[in-house]
């Protein structure tokens, strides 16, 4: 897998290779998005979480995987391109501390914590990042209520966030939310850093 995000860097330059990095794993992940898989045990204890949250992109889980990547990956000051956050995985890329030019791809799964650093042909210079303290932790909740209704599914639930720094040509730091229900389409709701809807995007004809 690591090569193949090499060859995407390698083909398609600066920033469709985040977009090669981040799309490669959603696409490897659609599948498992929709299951009903559930937080585990070791997940709960390498994230210090307790109490309800059985998913990921809940508010309380999703503030403490942002704070243990970020201990990972470098600490306060690590620069995040993409992050997307599942039922009970997440991977998110970032810039690597010492080289622009260098992004780091970096996967939590079923316990299991890894990195791997590919070249940004060109450089990474120019890309927009986000801080941990830039995303709106705190409002997630309110902001998957709205997405849901917003999309007016039938017994619709969230099934995935990704948190964009504009890579794929947003202004500034986004969020998505996609939901659908058991027997409906579903979409996506593109929200910006301030709570605003932006786009609403629906499957299906």
């Amino acid at each position: 897998m690591v090569l193949s995000l090499v060859l995407v860097i390698a083909v398609v330059g600066v920033v469709f290779a985040v977009r090669g990095v981040v799309q490669a794993h959603r696409e490897r992940s659609a599948d498992s998005a929709r299951s009903s898989a559930t937080l585990s045990a070791t997940d709960r204890r390498i994230l210090g979480i307790s109490g309800r949250p059985d998913v990921l992109w809940e508010p309380e889980a999703a503030r403490a995987l942002g704070n243990y990547l970020q201990r990972e990956l470098g600490g306060a000051d690590v620069e995040f391109y993409a992050m997307n956050l599942y039922t009970n995985y997440a991977f998110a890329t970032s810039k690597d501390a010492t080289d622009s030019a260098i992004a780091v791809h970096a996967e939590l799964r079923q316990g299991q914590f890894t990195t791997a650093r590919v070249n940004l042909i060109g450089g990474g210079r120019s890309l927009p990042t986000f801080g941990i303290d830039d995303v709106p932790w705190d409002s997630l909740g309110t902001l998957m209520d709205e997405a849901v209704r917003t999309l007016n599914v039938a017994d619709a639930d969230v099934r995935y966030l990704e948190i964009d720094s504009g890579v794929y040509g947003t202004e500034g730091l986004t969020l998505r939310f996609y939901a659908s229900g058991p027997n409906s389409p579903g979409g996506h709701v593109v929200v910006d850093r301030s709570g605003v809807i932006t786009r609403v995007v629906r499957d299906g004809p």
